[in-house]
C-alpha cells in the first residue's frame, strides 16, 4: 500500500507537485476497483501494462509526474514501484 507519508515527504521536496499528488492520494483512498477497467474510469490517463498485467502507470499533473504501481486485484491496495518527474 502506498504510504501517505512517502508521498507527503516528496511533496515537501517538490512543492509544485502538491495539488496533483494530493488529488491522486484522495482518489486512491476512495477507490474500489474490481477490474482494470475501473482504474481507467477513475483515471482516463492511466496505462495498464499489458493484458493481464497488474502494473499501472498513473500520469499525473499533465504528465509531469508518473507513478508506476502494482494493483492488487484481491483488494483495494496499490503499491508504488517507482516514480518519475
Amino acid at each position: 500500500m502506498i504510504r501517505k507519508e512517502t508521498i507527503e515527504n516528496y511533496i515537501r521536496l517538490n512543492a509544485r507537485s502538491s495539488t496533483s499528488l494530493e488529488d491522486w492520494l484522495a482518489k486512491l483512498s476512495n477507490a474500489d476497483w474490481e477490474q482494470p477497467g475501473d482504474i481507467k474510469k477513475t483515471y482516463g490517463s492511466a496505462d495498464l501494462l499489458g493484458k493481464g498485467s497488474n502494473k499501472v502507470i498513473f500520469d499525473l499533473g499533465g504528465n509531469n509526474y508518473r507513478m508506476i504501481c502494482i494493483w492488487q486485484k484481491a483488494g483495494t491496495s496499490v503499491y508504488l514501484l517507482d516514480r518519475y518527474t
